[in-house]
């Protein structure tokens, strides 16, 4: 059975009236913008995929802000925390990448034809994270920190942690460590279209899955009231939107699920 949906011009209602994220005032929702065959394997295993932040397709990711670290660093003890925390937040990262709008031409044209809206607060509640090992692990080094886009409120960023770890007399790596959420939600300007919130996990001493593509990643395991609407890109073809709607139909805790189909004008792949 076919689930029926609805048409999206352009922007959500609350995608309209909001003036920050989130808010309390109207919904807020999350969207996982990507291909069919990754839509049907969250549908069907309530997961999200997590890559190793030096994977990721910015050149620039976790650099923005260290570069400002080093530059107003006043003491070779300092830069050598920052250097020793840089290489280990690079390292052990995992990142998820979404968007706070559900029908942006920028992202259909980029990263898929279909997108998976989160309910903001519903995807952080369960906060399991899965490694190779099979590990499942309730963590609480979870964040999920709006991008900045901006030169000059990432130059104030760094004046105000360096303070914050110079006052400290006991300084130490473990204080630069807590930067992650910060570090890797700090993006080039040329990404400002994308609108992004991001996922961010510290993960240490854990064995990442290893995909196809050589690239590192760990699973978030999330509720089924987290996942509350699919909405398929202009260029989204009704095969496709049959597939989800028959993966859905299999799980009758997701019957709550809407689905939406873009009609911007757009061709696509």
């Amino acid at each position: 059975m076919t689930k029926n949906y609805e048409t999206i011009d352009y922007m959500f209602p609350e995608e309209e009236l909001r003036k920050i994220f989130p808010t309390s005032q109207y919904s807020n929702y999350l969207y996982h913008y990507t291909d069919l065959a990754a839509i049907l394997s969250i549908i069907k295993n309530r997961e999200i995929w997590l890559f190793a932040a030096a994977s990721l397709n910015d050149t620039s990711e976790g650099m923005l802000l260290y570069k400002e670290l080093i530059k107003i660093a006043d003491s070779k003890q300092v830069r050598d925390n920052i250097i020793e925390a840089h290489t280990l937040l690079t390292k052990n990262t995992y990142i998820s990448s979404f968007s706070i709008f559900g029908n942006l031409l920028t992202l259909w044209r980029g990263y898929g034809d279909i997108a998976i809206g989160f309910d903001f607060w519903e995807l952080q509640s369960k906060r399991i994270i899965e490694d190779r090992n099979s590990n499942e692990l309730v963590t609480s080094g979870l964040s999920t920190p709006n991008c900045t886009y901006n030169t000059h409120e990432i130059k104030k960023y760094a004046k105000d942690l360096i303070a914050r770890y110079e006052k400290n007399a006991a300084q130490d790596v473990r204080q630069l460590l807590a930067l992650g959420s910060l570090y890797f939600g700090v993006k080039h300007p040329a990404f400002l279209d994308e609108r992004e919130v991001r996922m961010v996990c510290y993960l240490y001493d854990r064995e990442p899955f290893i995909h196809d593509n050589g690239k590192k990643y760990i699973k978030y395991k999330f509720k089924n009231q987290a996942i509350q609407r699919i909405v398929f890109g202009p260029s989204a073809s009704e095969e496709d939107i049959q597939k989800v709607s028959q993966q859905i139909s299999k799980h009758k805790e997701l019957n709550h699920i809407k689905m939406y189909k873009s009609t911007i004008p757009f061709v696509g792949r």
